[in-house]
């Protein structure tokens, strides 16, 4: 009896599920077994059909059972890794792919997806090197072609990025989704007429394509009767439309009616957002007590460490950019990376991915453990290197390891830029993260943020009052009021020499993907900090906790 069914009955099976989907084959399947109960091919099959119908657990049991029949099956270890992947289990998934690619060199699946887990540990030098490798094998696949402008896009080679989405694009020109990132590319690095028409042509070839709507919204200034905005309005009642993309769409249309002045209807269409980003994003401020909680107990057990980790580094130093989102981080790094003395990497992860179970208690603050922090966390940053002495790194929850970067990283300068709490987070409800994670939940209730607000400002009382950290702090209202006073202190404060080219921060032309890209080009303008006051009405007592004296002058 043979081992496998033959290859022509396991195409037709594949032919079939890519026709009709997983369902539909399942009685073949089974048949299939009772005739061939030791096929790897028929195992590695099923767990596909148990992905789709039963589950990840189901499946990853499929994969494993393929196999345990048949070590040397690639497909499988392919399969098994994208399944252990889904199930937050990285490492094993490497060990999957890698398998894989050993047992098949031409197995480009496995290569794509193991630049995919690279690329969102942020290791994206790596992730570049694997998805070249996989375009080797089939150069056309636009999936890899994709992935790739991502990574690229990621270590800020606008060049590369627009190349592999071109290129993918005319392999598949109505392909609505690559449309619009060319065009979130293009908004990135300031070409907004291009990336304006991406999104109008990504609309065009999907209606229903609700993040090249958004897109568009962030860039329009919009009129009475603007045909673009009753077309949002028609699909936010299209019942297809649902859960993030709804919520999206809302933010979309909110933005629209601010602009013609319609400030209920800009309400109304921006708490549906939120609240519907509520709902699918469960949230209690007892979880960031506890946190910010743990981390000032912790901040007693962790000890100044100069003398361990002085000049044990690259050399390169990085300019951390703390404060609220929104409150200004994103023009200091444009002000600060301008400087012929500075890189810059954007707002990265890799502090708080390597150092906030360190900095919260959940993991010991052993020497050794802050020496792995930093050494990840310094390898990480030398991706955006250019051979430059500093680097910033504008992540804004940075603040919470404030003195685990004086600890670990003595070197590092720390910015700490603060503004009007009632402008942050009346623009943090108004604003949507994508992708936003763990620390952005407070951000879909007015009440939840400004609560959010008062623990933030605690604790960097905490550590300036109790533990005399010593931070570049940087007043938000006064910078646009004195942009050049408060632009050559700060300078001068990072121990740079004065350049021209920082009060010319405008003209920085690196990639923004934050929700200042446009802002940020324009010279500093003033009462940008008043917007809420045009809300107050429907805000109503949310933001009465804010109103208690500030330590901050």
């Amino acid at each position: 009896m043979k081992h496998n069914p033959p290859e022509e009955i396991i195409d037709i099976i594949r032919k079939k599920f890519e026709n009709d989907g997983a369902q539909n084959i399942e009685t073949d399947v089974l048949k299939l077994f009772q005739t061939y109960p030791n096929s790897e091919k028929l195992w590695n099959i099923f767990g596909v059909i148990c992905k789709s119908i039963y589950g990840l657990k189901k499946a990853r049991e499929a994969f494993e059972k393929s196999i345990k029949l048949n070590p040397k099956y690639s497909q499988a270890h392919s399969n098994l890794g994208a399944t252990l992947d889904e199930l937050e289990r990285q490492s094993d998934a490497i060990t999957h792919f890698n398998l894989a690619i050993q047992l098949d060199k031409n197995n480009f699946k496995a290569y794509n997806n193991l630049g995919n887990i690279l690329r969102i540990q942020g290791k994206f030098k790596d992730s570049v090197a694997v998805y070249e490798k996989a375009l080797k094998i089939n150069p056309n696949n636009t999936a890899i072609l994709a992935n790739i402008a991502e990574a690229s896009k990621a270590l800020h080679i606008s060049d590369n990025a627009e190349f592999y989405l071109k290129k993918a694009i005319n392999i598949n020109p109505k392909n609505a989704s690559l449309m619009n990132s060319l065009g979130a590319l293009y908004l990135s690095v300031g070409k907004n007429s291009r990336a304006i028409f991406c999104f109008n042509e990504s609309i065009k070839e999907d209606l229903t394509f609700v993040h090249a709507h958004y897109n568009l919204s962030r860039l329009k200034t919009y009129k009475s009767d603007d045909a673009h905005l009753i077309s949002m309005i028609k699909l936010s009642e299209n019942k297809n439309i649902k859960n993030r993309s709804l919520a999206l769409l809302c933010f979309a249309i909110s933005k629209a009616m601010h602009d013609l002045k319609s400030y209920k209807l800009a309400y109304k269409y921006l708490k549906r957002g939120n609240d519907l980003e509520r709902q699918l994003t469960p949230y209690s401020t007892k979880e960031d007590q506890t946190l910010f909680k743990n981390i000032k107990k912790v901040s007693a057990k962790l000890t100044d460490s100069q003398d361990e980790f002085n000049n044990k580094g690259t050399g390169l130093v990085p300019i951390f950019i703390i404060g609220m989102p929104r409150s200004g981080t994103t023009l200091i790094e444009q002000i600060v990376s301008n400087h012929e003395e500075v890189d810059f990497a954007g707002e990265q992860d890799a502090a708080l991915h390597y150092g906030l179970e360190i900095a919260a208690g959940s993991k010991e603050s052993s020497k050794e453990n802050l020496r792995q922090f930093r050494e990840h966390y310094i390898d990480h940053m030398s991706q955006f290197s250019t051979g430059k002495k500093y680097i910033t790194d504008k992540m804004p929850y940075n603040f919470l390891l404030i003195k685990l970067i004086k600890c670990a990283i003595p070197e590092a300068k720390i910015i700490h830029i603060f503004r009007d709490p009632h402008a942050v987070c009346w623009s943090n409800y108004k604003q949507n993260f994508p992708n936003g994670g763990k620390l952005l939940r407070a951000t879909y209730n007015l009440s939840d943020i400004a609560y959010f607000y008062t623990l933030y400002e605690d604790l960097i009382n905490f550590w300036e009052l109790k533990h005399n950290n010593k931070l570049i702090n940087i007043n938000y209202e006064l910078l646009v009021t004195d942009p050049e006073k408060i632009i050559r202190k700060l300078i001068s404060d990072l121990g740079l020499k004065w350049s021209g080219s920082s009060s010319k921060f405008y003209e920085n032309n690196r990639i923004i993907t934050t929700a200042s890209h446009s802002q940020v080009r324009q010279k500093i303008y003033q009462n940008s900090s008043k917007e809420w006051k045009l809300y107050r009405e429907h805000i109503g007592n949310a933001f009465n906790i804010l109103n208690k004296p500030s330590s901050k002058n």
